[in-house]
């Protein structure tokens, strides 16, 4: 059995440093604030658009005549953007109607 000898005497042995705790909540930090600005961009499709939307329907009033109360209905009307911004439409895809209205 031979041993390797060594020349001079033992190294110490190199260990990692932690974190400090100020570098570990800034990096934190630095990533929320990222992810925060991400979803304002994201969220608000009209910023930089430059314009203004205008929405224009095509009629003001639908006349649907006698209906049945519960039973559905259709009608049809044209909406159109004649701004020069961005327009978002946030609506239901089916309105809810209240007797009598």
């Amino acid at each position: 059995m031979t041993r390797k000898a060594s020349g001079g005497g033992a190294q110490p042995r190199q260990t990692k440093q932690p974190m400090p705790p100020a570098m570990l909540i800034g990096g934190i930090a630095l990533i929320a604030i990222a992810v925060l600005i991400v979803v304002w961009l994201v969220s608000s499709p009209n910023r930089g658009s430059g314009g203004t939307p205008q929405i224009q329907v095509s009629s003001e009033r639908l006349e649907l005549g006698k209906q049945i109360f519960g039973e559905p209905v259709r009608a049809s009307f044209t909406v159109k953007n004649t701004g020069n911004g961005a327009l978002t439409l946030q609506v239901p895809r089916i309105a809810t109607v209240l007797e009598g209205c």
